[in-house]
This record gives C-alpha cells, structure tokens and sequence, in this order.
C-alpha cells in the first residue's frame, strides 16, 4: 500500500541480503497470474463482469508485484534503478486496482442477489436488459476507478518513492481529500458487499424450496451458485478486515492536515524520489493479491468445467493425439445433472454441504407437486362407460 512522503529512515550498508521474500513473492504472483486463466475464460463464456473485472484487477495487481520484486528484491541502493516510467504509470493505478477489487467483489455478490430477487426478476430477458445488466455491472467495477486515476493528481505530493522488494509506492498529502479520493473506497464497497451478502443469505433461506427452479430460469445452477457465493464470501472474510486496519493506519495514525496546493505540489520535492529498506508491514502485504488469486482458483480453476477448458487448451496445442483423455474431458460437463459424473471441486466440502442443503427441500417440493398432480389426476378421471349387457337390472324381483 502507499506511505506518506514524510517518512524517513536511515540508508543501510551496500550489498546487504536480500531477504527470504525477495524469493518467494515473485514464485506466488506468478502463479497468481498463470492460475487466473482458466476461471477468466470459464466467467468471460459465462458473461459474469463482475468476476471476469475481479481476475483482470488481480492479474494487473500480481503483475506489479512480480516485476517490482525483481527489480529491487534488496537494500543495496546504489545498485537500484531509479524506477522512471514505470513508477510514473503503477502509482496512478495502485490505488485504482486496490478499489476494484473491492467494487468487483461487491458486484459478483449484487448479482447474486439480484438473480434472487424473485419479486422483481426478467424471465427471458430481452437483449436490451441483458445489456443494460453488463453495462451496470461495469459501471460499478471501472467507474470509480477511473475516476481515481483523474483525480489522484490532486493529492499526489511527490513523483514516488521505491521501497526495498515492495517496489513503487504512492505518496500523497495528509489531509482530508486523500480521505475522500482514495482512502474510503475500498471499505466502502467492502460494507455495501456486506449489506448484498446479508441479502444473499435472507433470500437463500426464503427461497430455498424452489432454488433450483429460481435459477435454473436465470441460466444458472445450483454449483455454479454456491461456488461463486461461498467465493465471495470468502474473499469479503478477507477483505473487509485488512479494509479496516487499512483505513484505520491510513486515517487514525496520521495527523490529518490542512489542504495546500502550493505545499501539496512543491516543485523542489517533487523529482527527489526516496529509497526505503524493506519493511515487513509492506512486504507481507505483497502475499494478498496471489492469496485472493488461490481463492478464486480453488472455486473455479480444478472444476469439471475447468477439466474442460485445460483438455480445450491441450488439445488445440495438439496433445490430443499423445494424451487421449483430453478428448474424453471435452464431452459436455455434468455440472448439476444427477448421477452424473462429478469433479474434485464439485465434491468441495463447502460446496457439497450447500448442495445437500438445498437438495433436500427440492426433494420435498418435487413430493409435493407430484403427490398434487396424482390428486389432480385422480379427481378429474371420468367413470367409464359401461356396456349395455354388463347394466344392472333395476328391475325389482
């Protein structure tokens, strides 16, 4: 995260260690990147914005930490490369990228709860609604993002500042605009995430006898369902703590000063760019982007369908001929459909536990529809005609 311009800290010795983390941060957000690709392409097919924003946020955030650990991975200051450009282009976006995983966590759970709003749900939406749906869920991922990049100049008080293996750091005023511009946000669309979670959850319990009916009219089923919501879950479970502490560092422990152009934007300290020895608050803070990636891998990345895409992927590479199973995994995915062959990630403990749960009240609501229809059935059966022969006599002996 960002630090202010005024910190200052002794420069160490040249040619001191790099540390442990100068090895193990690059090794995780590469594989932070490289893990995201199939559940980009299993939400890109599925049109879900919210998700498919959330994997681009995290990519672009794992991509800066990877390349800032390579660059400064020590202490040794005067071997650094001043950072020109590169620093110029990733302390505009920091904060943008921070805030968009915050909106587009929030925007997978409004979806969420918007396809279980039954008062209010689009049975066969037209083209123009499916539309305005993925233009909305745009609006909330990229908007206030962008508007950060324009607005961040307001605030921002020196070019940079490079911290040992953490990278390019932003750095901007302690005064009340910071709090507006950047600092509120991701908490911000943290507690809104909050607030559509609680819905998820109400509306799961009130609907929970005809969910699988509920969703199957939005094109959705019910393992795709649990799968995204116990994700969001999980990562709000992350996120909305280190939004507090974070808010509360950035806010409660500086003194908030009073708002200065002129001071703000000092021409004789705008081009002195700092060199910080590496701190454990901010070096342990590189390990969150690739722990959100995991989350998001293990939901979406080792399914049934994602079994698909990778015999997709091996086989347009042509491994197909040298592994003949690819061919096999391509077949239509069994996702949802009883008795039908399952993978590791459908048999997911908390995914599998969500299933049984509301399987067993559809099991009830399917009792109860045919034990009405054997009723109606019954009921509305005509007696049948009966040959003259076979009448009997009403004749009295």
């Amino acid at each position: 995260m960002a630090s202010t311009a005024d910190s200052t800290t002794p420069t160490p010795s040249p040619r001191e260690p790099a540390q442990v983390h100068a090895y193990t941060i690059p090794v995780v957000s590469l594989l932070g990147i490289l893990i995201l690709i199939v559940p980009f392409i299993f939400h890109l097919r599925a049109r879900n914005t919210g998700a498919c924003a959330l994997i681009g946020y995290l990519s672009i955030y794992n991509l800066m930490v990877f390349v800032n650990v390579l660059i400064w991975p020590d202490n040794n200051f005067a071997e650094w490369w001043n950072g020109a450009i590169l620093c110029d282009v990733e302390v505009k976006i920091i904060w943008p990228v921070v805030v968009g995983v915050a909106a587009s966590t929030m925007a997978i759970t409004r979806s969420l709860a918007v396809v279980l709003d039954v008062e209010n749900a689009e049975l066969n939406p037209s083209r123009a609604q499916r539309r305005r749906k993925v233009l909305v869920d745009l609006a909330i991922c990229f908007v206030m993002p962008l508007l950060i990049v324009g607005l961040h100049h307001i605030i921002h008080n020196r070019r940079y500042l490079i911290v040992a293996i953490v990278g390019c750091t932003d750095t901007y005023t302690s005064s009340w605009p910071t709090i507006l511009i950047i600092f509120i946000w991701p908490l911000f669309f943290t507690l809104i995430n909050v607030v559509y979670a609680g819905l998820v959850i109400v509306r799961l319990r009130r609907h929970r006898e005809s969910i699988s009916s509920i969703l199957s009219s939005q094109s959705l089923n019910t393992s795709r369902f649990l799968r995204l919501f116990i994700m969001s879950i999980l990562l709000l479970l992350i996120y909305l703590p280190l939004n507090i502490y974070w808010f509360y560092v950035n806010v409660a422990q500086l003194p908030i000063q009073p708002f200065s152009w002129n001071s703000v934007h000092n021409p004789a300290r705008w081009n002195i760019i700092p060199y910080v020895p590496a701190n454990d608050a901010f070096t342990v803070n590189r390990y969150v982007p690739a722990s959100m990636s995991l989350f998001v891998f293990t939901f979406f990345g080792i399914g049934t369908e994602a079994r698909r895409i990778y015999a997709s992927i091996g086989t347009a590479l042509g491994l197909g001929t040298c592994f003949p199973r690819l061919l096999r995994e391509r077949r239509p995915s069994t996702d949802g459909i009883p008795g039908g062959k399952r993978g590791w990630m459908d048999k997911l403990s908390l995914v599998s536990l969500g299933k049984r749960y509301f399987a067993k009240f559809n099991n009830r609501e399917s009792e109860a529809a045919t034990e009405m229809a054997s009723t109606t059935r019954t009921s509305s059966r005509k007696p049948s005609a009966v040959a003259p022969e076979n009448a009997p006599s009403l004749t009295f002996q």
